[in-house]
């Protein structure tokens, strides 16, 4: 399938690196909103318009791709696919063939890296990034739009909510939930579930610093 890929930044280069060198896509373009564009070329694909994109590439033959990073808690990602499925695309999700997907479901515009292990019975959600190296144990549910750095150890039967950014090598022990709208920081240790919403949790073990909204990301 043709793919069209949202932004024209580091996220958006390294999904044309992966689709075009390790999956059966095709990136034919860039898009951007006509405001934000200063160069029509990236990667050597154009770059057009999304106010006018299903005049180029059509929604029959096309699919998207939005890898944005987790700006304003993963939000920027949703408000973009948003308006992407409001044209009527479909998404593509990409997992990388070093990754192990045990028997799970994997939602719509996912991007899964290097060496990633799921075990079996996970739900994976929409508009999710999993970096590299990272391990979702069994039995585990992730919402949608949620931000899992690399090398982070997510035990079984855990649950996090919508909108959350999991820092580089965290763990969270098994069965615990983790409420929207958390960001848990760099090598914490979630012991024990966050019911609160909004708030940011570090050290080990994890405890609960401040509020999301004074946290830019």
């Amino acid at each position: 399938m043709n793919v069209v890929i949202f932004g024209n930044r580091d996220m958006s280069q390294l999904a044309h690196y992966y689709l075009t060198n390790d999956s059966d896509h095709k990136v034919v373009a860039f898009c951007l909103d006509g405001s934000y564009i200063k160069e029509n070329n990236f990667c050597g694909l154009p770059v057009v318009p999304f106010e006018e994109i299903e005049n180029s590439y059509p929604k029959d033959n096309h699919e998207f791709f939005a890898p944005l990073y987790a700006s304003e808690m993963n939000r920027f990602r949703f408000n973009i696919c948003n308006k992407i499925k409001e044209k009527g695309y479909e998404f593509i999700t990409y997992i990388h063939s070093s990754a192990t997907v045990s028997n799970s479901k994997i939602g719509k515009n996912c991007f899964i890296f290097e060496n990633v292990n799921i075990q079996p019975f996970c739900e994976i959600g929409d508009n999710n990034i999993i970096w590299s190296l990272t391990h979702i144990g069994h039995h585990g549910k992730i919402g949608n739009n949620v931000f899992i750095s690399s090398n982070c150890n997510i035990a079984g039967h855990i649950n996090i909510g919508d909108f959350c950014f999991i820092g580089s090598s965290s763990t969270i022990r098994d069965f615990i939930s983790v409420a929207p709208n958390t960001l848990v920081g760099q090598s914490a240790s979630v012991v024990k579930s966050i019911d609160l919403e909004g708030g940011v949790y570090m050290g080990i073990p994890a405890k609960r610093t401040k509020e999301i909204k004074e946290v830019k990301i």
